[in-house]
This record gives structure tokens, C-alpha cells and sequence, in this order.
């Protein structure tokens, strides 16, 4: 992920997050849409390539992601 993503406010990054985590689990990678994700998140294409570099990034720091999430669930309980 770019820095730009890293900066924008907490709840626009989640919604960011949240439509790719439900685009990748729905449809895997191959099948998967930016198109989809920034329609459901409510941001541009632009914008979406304003903190990514490419699709195949956005899936692998949002498979990182969920692994961190999951794995502190499984820790925390």
C-alpha cells in the first residue's frame, strides 16, 4: 500500500478495507473487481490508485490484513 492510505481518516480506510475483504472472500482474486470495491467503498478509481499500486497488492495486504485481524481474535479470546 501506498503512504496516501495510510493517511486517510480511520473510517474511510475501514470501508476501504471492508468492501475488499467482501470482494476477495466473494469472488477470489482472479475474478475480483476494483470496480466493485470502489463502488461499494464510495471512492473513485483514481482515488483507490491514489494508495494502491495494483490489484495483486490491494490482495496481499488485505490477506495480511485478515490474518493479523484473525489471529488477534484467536489471541484476545
Amino acid at each position: 500500500m501506498k503512504p496516501a492510505f495510510f493517511n486517510i481518516p480511520e473510517l474511510k480506510r475501514k470501508k476501504i478495507i471492508d468492501a475488499c475483504i467482501s470482494e476477495f472472500g466473494n469472488c477470489g482474486y482472479e475474478k475480483s473487481s476494483t470496480d466493485r470495491i470502489i463502488k461499494v467503498a464510495g471512492i473513485s478509481k483514481g482515488g483507490l490508485y491514489e494508495y494502491i499500486s495494483s490489484k495483486e497488492e490491494l490482495f496481499l495486504f488485505i490477506t495480511e490484513y485478515s490474518y493479523r485481524e484473525l489471529y488477534g481474535f484467536i489471541r484476545d479470546t
